[in-house]
């Protein structure tokens, strides 16, 4: 356990790729800028390319508020980061991400930091993903293209968008 985030062990760390991987269609690119995954229907995906450190700062801070606004406080998020570590932590919960050595976070944040990040509700039904190499943000879900994604649309440029109500 890493303050309120908690390690997914296995046999569940494999269950929860195996899921998302099976309704995302998930595919690697290779460091090639393509989609990773089939775009979920409501989503809009967002280009991060160049954004500066004040505006990554307010979409972390926007997922977290989303999170909390569209799920409530006992929300148990999944936090994957692609060939690492896999978590569950509760955005309701004061959390402070733990930095390494480097700078960087020990953690996956919601912006993708050289892998596929992803933040999830616990259904996948609602969530984000990032991906460092087309380099985007996806917002998906119902709910959370609604809060989340509209709040994004005034801060980054919209690459793809499906269904959105």
């Amino acid at each position: 356990m890493i303050g309120a985030w908690t390690r997914l062990e296995e046999p569940e760390y494999s269950t929860v790729w195996d899921a998302f991987d099976e309704r995302f269609e998930f595919t690697p690119t290779g460091g090639r800028p393509l989609p990773a995954i089939r775009d979920p229907e409501p989503s809009m995906t967002f280009d991060i390319r160049g954004i500066s450190r004040a505006v990554a700062a307010e979409v972390e801070v926007a997922a977290r508020r989303a999170f909390l606004a569209d799920f409530g406080s006992d929300v148990e998020v999944l936090v994957l980061d692609w060939q690492h570590e896999a978590f569950r932590v509760r955005p309701g919960q004061e959390a402070p991400v733990a930095l390494g050595g480097d700078g960087f976070p020990l953690v996956p944040t919601v912006l993708p930091d050289g892998d596929y990040y992803i933040h999830t509700t616990a259904d996948l039904e609602n969530g984000t993903f990032g991906h460092p190499w087309e380099p985007s943000l996806c917002v998906f879900g119902p709910k959370l293209t609604l809060s989340l994604g509209h709040e994004l649309r005034s801060m980054l440029p919209v690459v793809r968008e499906t269904d959105v109500p």
